[in-house]
């Protein structure tokens, strides 16, 4: 195995566990974060490498990040900074490093997110074992997560249920962890790229629905339907996609209905509204610039909440200059898979979008990763098409 694959196996793979520190585990006693010490090991394997394959492009966003950073924190120097500044500069860095190490090779980093979504898989049936016989979702372990496991034990249609979601604390940002292989498994099933268990594909999607994560049902479902209708297929099987994103929708209007026979103020979907109240008045104090990592967050019923909204949550922290450059780094990803026709380009551009819609996404490492791998399909797709049309050039002149 190759180190790239390595690095990027354990970079990916790695992201399950970006909430556990050393201290949780029996037998070590020091306080550091997993994932923080996988990326160095990373560092340390590919370091004479990763110089080489660094690209111009890379370069010039990661300082553009960077410069964001700084900035942003220099106009608050007042304010409350914690540990966000931290994990955003990770993330800058982590998408620095997949543009540059795996230009030429989007393919690896396709392979390393199914086996997150497998290993993913594996955490939650293992998880509902733990829940099943031993009456923790924790495995046994004593970590903190993103929100308390507590909160994710719910009432759907009347049923008490637990929304899988190992080590995270949310399903939602679990959910993220298992729909991009998802996605990836369905593009290589239908077309017989890789030889694939559709027995542990249906299992992933059994996982997939126990998170009951509302946003990422409508994303995976819309994606689902883009992969599979922009391209030249028979009726009956047209027929069956859309049923099945039929499906989907209604299992997104379960869930909403579940939630309004106890609605309340106090329901998440209130809630969020409140919150894009909040945040569209907070974002008017810093328009341009924005208020920093960790000076963002929102007072709400005596806690500091984000807007649950990865575009609001980046206007809040750096201003609209920086989610100008987002949103053409999206519309360039869309231009390019629109225009070519490329409806895998094009659902993992749908997948990305919707998804952080309902999410606040910048501490995440995922987010980065994810980015920068529709970043290189958009890049590899112009360069597939380039060398068509000089192909085609050629055999005209010959």
């Amino acid at each position: 195995m190759s180190i790239k694959k390595v690095c990027s196996y354990l970079l990916i793979g790695g992201l399950l566990f970006s909430s556990l520190n050393f201290d949780d585990f029996p037998f070590f006693s020091f306080d550091f974060s997993v994932y923080n010490f996988i990326v160095i090991i990373v560092l340390i394997l590919s370091f004479g490498s990763f110089v080489k394959h660094i690209s111009m492009f890379s370069l010039v966003l990661f300082i553009f990040l960077i410069f964001s950073l700084l900035f942003s924190l220099s106009l608050n120097v007042g304010g409350y900074v914690n540990n966000s500044v931290l994990q955003h500069f990770r993330g800058f860095f982590l998408l620095f490093y997949f543009l540059s190490f795996y230009k030429d090779d989007p393919e690896i980093i396709e392979d390393s997110f199914v086996l997150l979504k497998n290993l993913s898989v594996i955490a939650g049936f293992l998880q509902i074992l733990s829940l099943l016989f031993f009456f923790d979702p924790k495995f046994g372990l004593s970590y903190d997560t993103y929100i308390s496991f507590d909160k994710q034990f719910n009432t759907v249609l009347g049923v008490p249920i637990f929304r899988i979601c190992p080590f995270v604390g949310d399903p939602n940002y679990f959910a993220t962890y298992i729909l991009i292989g998802l996605l990836i498994d369905l593009k290589r099933i239908y077309n017989r790229e890789k030889k694939k268990s559709k027995v542990f594909f249906l299992f992933s999607c059994l996982i997939f629905l126990w998170t009951f994560s509302r946003g990422a049902f409508l994303a995976f479902g819309f994606s689902f339907l883009v992969l599979f209708t922009s391209n030249n297929y028979k009726r009956p099987i047209k027929f069956l996609l859309k049923a099945s994103f039929v499906l989907f929708l209604f299992i997104i209007v379960v869930s909403f209905l579940g939630e309004s026979r106890g609605a309340s103020s106090s329901s998440s979907t209130n809630e969020r509204l409140v919150l894009l109240d909040l945040a569209v008045e907070k974002v008017g104090e810093q328009f341009f610039f924005g208020h920093s990592p960790g000076n963002h967050y929102l007072d709400f019923n005596r806690m500091k909440m984000g807007p649950h909204n990865t575009y609001l949550e980046i206007l809040l922290i750096y201003g609209f200059f920086f989610c100008f450059a987002f949103f053409m780094l999206l519309c360039y990803i869309f231009y390019n898979s629109f225009m070519t026709n490329n409806s895998y380009l094009l659902a993992h551009f749908f997948l990305f979008v919707i998804m952080i819609l309902f999410l606040q996404y910048l501490i995440f490492n995922v987010f980065w990763i994810w980015l920068g791998f529709l970043i290189l399909l958009a890049q590899n797709n112009n360069y597939i098409i380039q060398k068509k049309e000089e192909l085609h050039e050629n055999i005209i002149c010959n």
